[in-house]
């Protein structure tokens, strides 16, 4: 009895939450508190955003181990529509970039539908609209690597299937939404190499936002949705701009006339999800579109405002256009010209006739540097993490 305790006595010390993760068997590590996690192996601390014991970045004496080492804080005010417990030391509140979506306890797998339809049969079948509504049961959040990228496929080749005007927009946000949280908590996707790309998985995500655009074309010509991870706006050219909300900021765009009818396409998103700090705003990608669905020709103007809560860009803020595959080469497109005491910037940009990946930002910001960066960031931008040392490596 007297072992029996004691056994009981050193597994309750492994996990408790002012442990380190480094050096924890793979058994105790997947069993632990809920802030380390088994990498195939070695035990290291989970990102932030990922951690469930909230006493991991508590500051309650003891401190939580997440905190002691000035990794992560415990979020003040938890929304329960999230999962979220911890947020990054130097954050004041849970960013939208790294909000996590709940399981759909209705979708029961990711490689088939709750009818038995597999995910591989759907992408290949030569007519696909008997899968129209089978496809919206599959589990996206469960999804392993090889799959999320099938599931995702899946939507893209049903794409006018999914044009049917009993299923809601909201089917395919929410399919959009947590492949891009999915995409972004993968681990296992790299930013070079031929295999797990990341790339490969935000080229077939621009395609489900293609497919989005698509369906709302066909149910109505003025559309607004804000999901946290990314808000979608839809504008016929005839009301002559559009604004979307998000975290500490809005963005309008608008436009003073239009030679054909047409519609402006509009994504509003967290520029940290994509590894991008020192930006100013969230990354705005805008496409004029005619009402068939090819590219439009449309002179704009994105007026960006924020809060005092955010982050606060200077006179000299530049605008700048980047790849939204690769999240680098930023081309600045000059002065942002933003008004400090206003808090407003603006620019207009005169016949653009394809897609535009915008953000506000200083020079930093085209030259992205591994100082500072946790686990989360250092992962999305283009850096190594260290798991045995904490460290973000180049």
């Amino acid at each position: 009895m007297k072992k029996f305790l004691i056994l009981i006595a050193s597994l309750s010390y492994a996990f408790t939450y002012t442990t380190t993760c480094i050096g924890i068997s793979q058994a105790l590590c997947t069993t632990a508190a809920g802030y380390c996690f088994w990498t195939g192996t070695a035990c290291q601390m989970a990102e932030c955003h990922k951690a469930t014991d909230v006493r991991a970045c508590r500051s309650s004496t003891p401190a939580g181990f997440l905190l002691s080492q000035t990794k992560c804080r415990e979020i003040p005010n938890n929304d329960p529509n999230f999962l979220n417990q911890c947020m990054e030391h130097d954050q004041t509140a849970m960013m939208y970039a790294y909000v996590r979506f709940p399981q759909d306890i209705t979708q029961l797998h990711s490689t088939k539908t709750t009818s038995g339809y597999l995910v591989t049969t759907i992408m290949t079948a030569k007519y696909t609209s008997q899968y129209k509504y089978e496809i919206l049961t599959v589990n996206i959040l469960t999804a392993s690597t090889t799959e999320l990228l099938n599931i995702m496929n899946a939507y893209v080749q049903m794409q006018y299937d999914l044009v049917d005007p009993e299923i809601h927009p909201q089917y395919l946000e929410k399919a959009i939404y947590e492949s891009m949280q999915a995409i972004r908590d993968d681990v296992t996707l790299t930013l070079t190499g031929t295999t797990n790309k990341r790339q490969d998985y935000y080229t077939v995500l621009w395609r489900m936002t293609d497919a989005y655009f698509l369906k709302l074309r066909s149910y109505q010509p003025f559309y607004i949705s804000n999901k946290y991870l990314i808000n979608f706006g839809f504008s016929h050219f005839n009301r002559m701009s559009i604004t979307l909300s998000s975290q500490f900021q809005s963005t309008k765009v608008s436009w003073t006339s239009y030679n054909d009818n047409g519609y402006l396409e509009l994504l509003v998103i967290p520029a940290e999800q994509f590894g991008i700090l020192n930006s100013f705003s969230d990354v705005i990608i805008i496409r004029p579109s005619n009402l068939d669905g090819s590219d439009a020709t449309l002179s704009y103007t994105i007026q960006w405002s924020f809060s005092f809560l955010g982050t606060q860009p200077s006179s000299t803020s530049n605008i700048y256009t980047f790849d939204k595959i690769e999240m680098n080469t930023f081309i600045s497109q000059g002065t942002a010209n933003c008004n400090t005491s206003s808090k407003l910037c603006s620019k207009t940009f005169t016949n653009q006739s394809t897609t535009k990946a915008y953000l506000i930002g200083d020079p930093a910001v085209a030259s992205q540097t591994n100082t500072g960066r946790y686990y989360t960031r250092c992962r999305l931008g283009r850096f190594n993490w260290v798991g045995s040392t904490n460290i973000c490596n180049p």
